[in-house]
C-alpha cells in the first residue's frame, strides 16, 4: 500500500509499518480524493480509488501529482531542484515561508528550470514586493492567490505611495492591518464605547465596507469575514498585478512561461 502511494507522488517510504507519516499520506489523499470521508484509514474504498487513478495516470488520462517534501530551514535547494527536474511538473506550487521560497525560486532560475507556472496559495514571496525587488528576474511570472488590496481603489494607491515615501514596502501586513484597523475604528464608533464586550458586539453585526480590499460587505459567521475573497496577482514587468477576477484584473495572465 505504501509503495502505491509513493509510486503516485506522493511522500512515504515503504516500511511495512502504518505510522503516522503514511496516515497523514492517506488523510491528504482522502481529502483530495474522496473528501465524504477523511478518517485517515487506508480502507478497500481508498485503495480502489488509487488504484483506479495509477490505472488512468498510466494510460496517459490523469496527470501526475508529486509532493516533494524539505525540512526548514533549508540553505540549499540544489537537490531538490534537481527532484523537481526529474518529476518535470506543469504547475509547481511551492508552500514555503519566504526565505526558502526566494531561495527555491532562485535556485531554480540558476538550474534554468522553468515549469508552464509556479502557482502559489499564500505564498511566502510571491506576493512581496521586497522579493519583485531584490529578486526581479526569479520572481517574473510567479502566480499567487492571496488577499490583495483593491487595485482599482484610488485609496489603495494614496496608501502604497505614503508607505513607500517612509522607505518601506506595501506588503500584506500593511494593508491587511490597516484594513483591520479601519474595520476595528468603525466598530467603536458604532459601540460608542470602548467596552470589549460591546466592541465584539459591534463587530459580529458589522456590515462595513468603506475598505481597500476587493470585498463585499463585511459579516462575521464564526469569527471569518464572508465577505472577504482573495485576488490571484502575478509579477509582471517587474511588478505585481491582478490577473483574476476580471472586475479586478490589471494584465493578462502570461501561462505558460517561457524559459
Amino acid at each position: 500500500m505504501q509503495q502505491a502511494f509513493a509510486a503516485y507522488g506522493y511522500g512515504v517510504a515503504p516500511t511495512g509499518v502504518y505510522d503516522a507519516t503514511t496516515a497523514q499520506v492517506v488523510i491528504a489523499f482522502q481529502r483530495h480524493f474522496r473528501p465524504e470521508r477523511i478518517d485517515g484509514r487506508a480502507d478497500p474504498s481508498t485503495i480502489s480509488t488509487l488504484s483506479a487513478l495509477r490505472a488512468a495516470r498510466d494510460q496517459g488520462d490523469q496527470p501526475t501529482c508529486a509532493i516533494i517534501k524539505h525540512a526548514n530551514p533549508t540553505r540549499d535547494f540544489n537537490n531538490i531542484a534537481l527532484r523537481i527536474k526529474q518529476v518535470n511538473p506543469d504547475i509547481l506550487i511551492p508552500a514555503n515561508y519566504y526565505n526558502e521560497y526566494a531561495l527555491l525560486v532562485r535556485t531554480l532560475q540558476q538550474q534554468k528550470i522553468t515549469p508552464k507556472a509556479i502557482y502559489s496559495v499564500l505564498g511566502g514571496a510571491a506576493s512581496s514586493y521586497k522579493f519583485v525587488k531584490e529578486f526581479p528576474e526569479a520572481a517574473n511570472g510567479i502566480i499567487d492567490c492571496n488577499h490583495w488590496f483593491n487595485p482599482k481603489d484610488k485609496r489603495s494607491a494614496e496608501l502604497k505611495k505614503r508607505v513607500e515615501a517612509q522607505g518601506q514596502f506595501f506588503s500584506y501586513e500593511v494593508f491587511m492591518t490597516y484594513t483591520a484597523m479601519t474595520l476595528l475604528a468603525d466598530a467603536i464608533e458604532r459601540a460608542k464605547s470602548t467596552d470589549r464586550a460591546a466592541i465584539i458586539d459591534a463587530l459580529n453585526k458589522s456590515t462595513f465596507s468603506n475598505h481597500i480590499m476587493p470585498y463585499g460587505a463585511t459579516q462575521f459567521v464564526n469569527g471569518q469575514n464572508m465577505g472577504a475573497q482573495p485576488l490571484m496577482t502575478q509579477v509582471v514587468k517587474g511588478d505585481i498585478k491582478v490577473i483574476v477576477p476580471r472586475d479586478y484584473r490589471e494584465v493578462e495572465p502570461i501561462f505558460p512561461l517561457k524559459a
